[in-house]
């Protein structure tokens, strides 16, 4: 928005829709039936610099449209991730990321790429940000995942024994559902603050390195056909150059 299309979201929209659209028509003139993504970049441009931000609140309302535009047409809906302009995992990577992968969750989009690990508008990756990002994936699905209504949820029978008085910590319907009723992060903290002043490592970054570490060293290598396996490794050093 504002360098290769007009500054406008609506504008933006125009010409994006009428490139993608085209792009669509001449896959199935080539290949009729062939299987199609519908999706729309439209990213602001940095007016101080001229240069790409990849996330921003313009961009997630982008996403919004052109998953409505994509339900319009009945084709299934790619959007960006969890992305950042960040270069470190701080406030703005947290906010920035939430922002972009809650809209595209809440929008309907069918496909979201990027969504862990970004930093920099995609000019780097981190190990770190992709475990930070699981946890926001996981909230988010928690976030999407419909209220249950059941006679059970309702607990009425429970609700007039304890009413507003008891205590219902220690009753087999929580004990039941205590570990399945609510998301559990693996990385955020939830403790006090004399607990806090006691962690070692406390800084996200470092907790996230400290997870790394011990994927890492929790990982079996699966069987893999030696032939494929050389294959492999030498793509990803022919890639490396």
């Amino acid at each position: 928005m504002g360098s290769s299309g007009p500054i406008t979201i609506a504008g933006s929209l125009v010409i994006s829709n009428a490139c993608t659209l085209a792009g669509i028509c001449l896959a199935q003139l080539i290949n009729p039936g062939t299987p199609i993504v519908y999706g729309l970049g439209g990213s602001p441009t940095d007016m101080k610099t001229g240069g790409y931000i990849n996330a921003s609140p313009e961009d997630a309302k982008h996403t919004a449209i052109v998953t409505a535009l994509s339900q319009y047409y009945n084709i299934p809906c790619r959007s960006q991730g969890a992305l950042t302009e960040s270069f470190s995992l701080d406030y703005q990577a947290g906010m920035e990321s939430s922002m972009m992968l809650t809209t595209a969750a809440l929008s309907g989009v069918h496909v979201s790429l990027h969504a862990c690990g970004t930093y920099g508008s995609m000019l780097a990756m981190s190990f770190e940000k992709f475990i930070a990002d699981e946890d926001l994936c996981c909230a988010i699905k928690t976030l999407m995942k419909p209220i249950e209504f059941s006679e059970d949820a309702f607990a009425m029978d429970l609700i007039k024994k304890l009413g507003t008085s008891g205590t219902y910590l220690l009753e087999s319907h929580t004990a039941t559902r205590c570990r399945s009723e609510f998301f559990i992060p693996d990385l955020n903290i939830r403790t006090i603050h004399s607990k806090w002043l006691e962690m070692e490592p406390r800084q996200m970054d470092q907790r996230a390195s400290q997870l790394l570490e011990k994927r890492l060293l929790a990982y079996e290598k699966p069987d893999i056909d030696p032939l494929i396996e050389k294959d492999l490794i030498n793509y990803v050093e022919n890639k490396k150059q």
